[in-house]
């Protein structure tokens, strides 16, 4: 019986820990499903995928130089194409930054939206851990292409 107890008990601490692992410890990787991205204070989804053929996200910070040029690049890009969305997602804690930086980078504020390191979907998406990206989704919600670049999102549109 002192047997039967102590497996039962090791069984139910190795469930336990595994579904709490695997809870926190997913990975937006290519192949998965993108997160819900929903900003902060809003319970309305940001991005309906089903709507776009294709979604670029793309995170990024004033302070990140790497991921600035980024933003514009594929601002251009998305200017250029219809055939794929764009949501650019700055991470930021002060609002003042975000208006200053769009202002100097001569962007708009349509598709372009502000958040913290410290926000949900920063969580979501592991900004802390992998650094700034962009996501590229499909109308399933599938992320098909990570951290690609602007030159090889455009290639690949083209194919």
């Amino acid at each position: 019986m002192k047997k039967f107890l102590v497996i039962t008990f090791l069984l139910i601490t190795v469930i336990s820990f595994s579904s709490y692992t695997t809870k926190n410890s997913y990975k937006p990787l290519t192949g998965s499903f993108a997160p819900k991205i929903t900003l902060s204070g809003e319970e309305k989804n940001l991005v309906n995928f089903q709507e776009n053929g294709l979604t670029l996200v793309h995170f990024w910070a004033s302070y990140d130089a790497n991921s600035r040029i980024n933003n514009l690049r594929f601002n251009q890009l998305a200017k250029e194409r219809e055939d794929i969305a764009f949501v650019s997602i700055a991470m930021e804690n002060y609002q003042s930054v975000f208006d200053a930086t769009l202002k100097t980078d001569g962007l708009s504020t349509e598709n372009h939206y502000r958040e913290t390191l410290q926000s949900e979907i920063s969580n979501l998406y592991k900004l802390n851990e992998n650094g700034f990206g962009s996501f590229l989704v499909n109308r399933q919600g599938v992320i098909i292409a990570q951290n690609i670049s602007a030159e090889g999102l455009q290639q690949l549109l083209s194919n």
